[in-house]
């Protein structure tokens, strides 16, 4: 439901956010290897995190 006009979403787009110059994350993130690409927590990138979490959520309807 929107809270303006209390009327339901039928569509919710995700938006994966990347970019900047990565300047807290450097010497790990330079112009060869962005930051996005960084496989810092996990088995995947900061990148391919959230796509795979959109993913999960196109699973579960």
């Amino acid at each position: 439901m929107t809270a303006e006009n209390s009327q339901p979403m039928d569509k919710v787009t995700d938006a994966i956010h990347c970019g900047g110059f990565g300047n807290r994350l450097w010497p790990l993130s330079h112009a060869g290897l962005p930051k996005q690409f960084l496989v810092l927590s996990d088995t995947t990138s900061l990148f391919q995190q959230p796509i795979d979490f959109a993913e999960f959520k196109l699973r579960l309807n």
